[in-house]
């Protein structure tokens, strides 16, 4: 970059500070590093959803040593529409980060029922609930696979990306999203 663009830093924790962001897929690798960002950045509070109870526990015992207290724990599917209304009724989401995915592409390859009904199918409901709660602004983690995908797992993530693209339109949702 150049040094003008290099030097500068913008600040993104105005935009999550007291903030309640629910992240799913909270416990893998990516979804883990970025609820300790955004504690790290100041939110009222982070929802932590994800299917693993191993993995949620083990974000659990990272976050509860780092001594954080304004985070809350779920276990379960981002696609279950009754799960995430209660999420929804009970806390008042600002902020969605999906971070849910199944993501080894040779797995998916194999179970490509697995890779559509989560990665895409859940996704899809996830929005709709969102949305029918009020929820505007929703960031969807994806993958170098979605460009140009050559494998299920990538045209599950690229599915994702033209849904939430289109999903004001096809919803009559108003998302802001990333």
């Amino acid at each position: 970059f150049p040094p003008s663009i290099s030097s500068q830093r913008i600040d993104v924790s105005r935009n999550y500070k007291n903030k309640c962001v629910l992240v799913t897929g909270a416990g893998g690798s990516i979804g883990a590093e970025l609820v300790l960002q955004l504690l790290q950045s100041g939110v009222k509070s982070c929802l932590c959803l994800d299917l693993s109870e191993y993995s949620i526990f083990n974000l659990k015992q990272k976050l509860n040593g780092l001594k954080f207290n304004n985070f809350k724990i779920i276990v379960g599917s981002y696609g279950d529409i009754e799960l995430l209304e209660s999420i929804f009724s009970e806390n008042s989401v600002d902020i969605i980060v999906n971070a849910s995915a199944y993501k080894h592409v040779s797995i998916m390859q194999d179970n490509p029922y697995a890779a559509l009904s989560n990665n895409v199918l859940s996704f899809l409901k996830l929005l709709k609930t969102a949305h029918s709660y009020g929820v505007s602004d929703i960031i969807q983690v994806s993958t170098d696979k979605a460009a140009d995908p050559s494998n299920v797992m990538g045209f599950s993530k690229l599915l994702c990306e033209q849904i939430l693209i289109n999903a004001n339109t096809y919803l009559g949702a108003h998302f802001n999203y990333s």
